[in-house]
């Protein structure tokens, strides 16, 4: 049984493994990021100089290959009376980076057995992979139904076996680093259950995942017109998820003026126990408005929430307007919720 890791703890172990020779499989469900996370690792251990992503960081598909492809075709030298083998174009044969080989579970058995010369020796026919390189392997478990077969006992004895799964706190750490709407993280943040929901035996072909509420950001950041947002989410998520997102963007357009708030926040109006999705997603809304101007209402009125969405507009506005951090009132915020800035 593998250890399973969030995405953050993998992005920490993985370098361990790569500086002990090491190469790692990591099991996962379809869509969680496992491809993200290595080539992050990646950019942090070889991007350097300006170089694209294509110098440091190789997404190989062993499924979509043959074993030829990677063996490369043999060319008869009639002199010397061998054969040598051309280097496939795909592989590097310079520089430092990580190789990553993805889906590894689908390849035939054929192609996972010219691989374990790969893993286990760095080198295939007659390439070498050059001293800079590392490989990092990758693959939907079994019991997913995601295209993915059993990885053969050689082939599985040569690699150290990780389980990643999907994390709240991580995904949703990424998504306001990578500018989603604030209002998709709350509704996360208020049906956490949702992140990731793939169930192997449904004939869906959406469904809730990291990568499609990603995509589903990015649709909600075109404004899409209502008539057609619901059917727009359903296509990223599939029906379920789609109609909970549509029922609160529903409720965060009823909300109070949010100049109200920051007008008035001793008094401005907070939704009760009895409207936890309005209570998301005005904490969403007073996240939007951060500024270190606006940041001292935010701050009172954020005071009168729960706290836990207290800490989600206060962390949330430093990860938007880092300026922030140093105003007094979220010093001051700090400095009595020690215990979330953890």
């Amino acid at each position: 049984m593998t250890h399973q890791l969030t995405l953050a703890e993998l992005k920490h172990a993985l370098p361990i493994i790569l500086d002990a020779g090491l190469a790692p499989f990591i099991e996962g469900p379809p869509g969680i990021g496992k491809s993200d996370v290595v080539a992050q690792v990646a950019k942090e251990r070889h991007g350097r100089n300006g170089a694209s992503a294509d110098a440091w960081f190789l997404d190989v598909k062993p499924a979509q290959r043959d074993p030829v492809d990677f063996t490369g075709l043999p060319v008869p030298d009639m002199e010397a009376r061998v054969t040598n083998w051309l280097r496939p174009g795909f592989l590097p044969s310079e520089g430092g980076g990580i190789l990553f080989l993805d889906e590894l579970t689908a390849a035939t058995p054929q192609v996972q057995n010219v691989l374990l010369e790969l893993i286990l020796q760095r080198k295939i026919g007659d390439h070498r992979l050059p001293d800079g390189w590392s490989i990092v392997t990758a693959g939907n478990g079994a019991k997913d139904r995601a295209y993915a077969a059993t990885l053969g006992t050689a082939m599985a004895n040569r690699l150290i076996h990780l389980e990643a799964i999907a994390d709240l706190d991580d995904w949703c750490r990424w998504a306001l680093d990578a500018g989603l709407p604030v209002l998709l993280i709350a509704f996360m943040r208020f049906r956490p259950t949702l992140l990731h929901q793939f169930d192997p035996q449904s004939d869906e072909k959406a469904f809730p995942s990291p990568r499609s509420w990603a995509a589903v950001g990015k649709i909600l950041a075109q404004r899409p017109p209502a008539e057609i947002r619901l059917s727009l989410l359903r296509g990223a998520v599939g029906e379920a998820a789609a109609v909970q997102l549509e029922a609160f963007l529903d409720v965060y357009q009823a909300l109070p003026s949010i100049d109200q708030v920051l007008a008035d926040p001793d008094n401005a109006p907070v939704p009760g126990v009895s409207e936890p999705a309005a209570r998301y997603a005005i904490a969403a809304a007073l996240t939007e408005r951060a500024s270190a101007q606006s940041i001292q209402p935010i701050a009172t009125y954020a005071g009168r929430l729960p706290a836990e969405l207290a800490g989600m507009v206060m962390l949330g506005s430093i990860r938007r307007d880092p300026e922030i951090r140093d105003t007094r009132p979220f010093i001051s915020w700090a400095a009595d919720n020690g215990d979330l800035m953890t």
